[in-house]
């Protein structure tokens, strides 16, 4: 065993190894040592004198270094030990639901913009496994597209709860419902000649007992500040 001691800034090596006789030595030469057998780590443990000379470690060395070689590695460093993850794409539909708890979220901001952020996270991840490498940039802050896009994803899932249910082709009938571009549910009926915003002609439908539902109905709440149940009834009517 050689001890290595460089001193550059004092312009000093010690002559019992050079630190030109690293480069000069092939890797094969070179062993990892365990920190188990490492005796320079005995003295930094905090040791007293008497506990140090009772050391054999210390004085004599690994026992590898009498009778073999060590190790080339610790057990939880070797390369058949290590668990490798890999993320699959599938061709399955998988649920809004099934990857994020809406009733986790007390606000609908809170919700859409989570939302927002895992979907920027997907498809970066995507745009990497398409390049096999990551290409770092990007703004983290939250654009109004991927903010509205996060709003639709969750109105959709929202509105699988009402497909599901048994008087979907009575409330089809009723509200005249259809798909939007976007494949949102919405409402039909006389309000197209009318002078008001599309959104409030043509509401969008939502289940009355999702989270989601509880949400928007308090962002009116918040946005009308309190006012009452009339203001925020007509504020959620203006899109819902």
């Amino acid at each position: 065993m050689c001890e290595i001691c460089c001193f550059q800034n004092q312009g000093y090596s010690s002559p019992r190894a050079d630190y030109t006789t690293l480069g000069a030595a092939p890797a094969s030469c070179w062993r990892h040592c365990p920190g188990s057998s490492n005796l320079a780590d005995i003295p930094s443990r905090g040791l007293t004198p008497i506990e140090l000379s009772a050391k054999k470690l210390w004085h004599r060395g690994p026992d590898w270094l009498w009778h073999g070689e060590p190790v080339d590695c610790l057990a939880e460093e070797r390369c058949k030990d290590r668990v490798t993850w890999s993320l699959l794409a599938g061709d399955a539909a998988v649920g809004l639901k099934n990857v994020m708890e809406c009733e986790k979220h007390g606000s609908f901001s809170r919700l859409l913009a989570v939302t927002a952020y895992v979907v920027k996270f997907v498809r970066a991840l995507k745009q990497a496994i398409k390049n096999h490498h990551y290409i770092p940039g990007g703004s983290p802050n939250l654009d109004p597209p991927v903010l509205a896009e996060a709003e639709t994803m969750w109105i959709k899932e929202s509105q699988l709860q009402l497909m599901k249910d048994s008087h979907f082709s009575t409330w089809t009938k009723q509200f005249d419902l259809y798909r939007d571009k976007d494949g949102v549910w919405r409402c039909g009926g006389r309000l197209q000649n009318a002078n008001i915003p599309q959104s409030a002609k043509h509401p969008i439908i939502l289940p009355r007992d999702h989270h989601l539902t509880a949400l928007i109905v308090d962002r009116a709440h918040r946005k009308v500040c309190h006012n009452g149940t009339k203001e925020t009834l007509t504020e959620v009517r203006s899109r819902f």
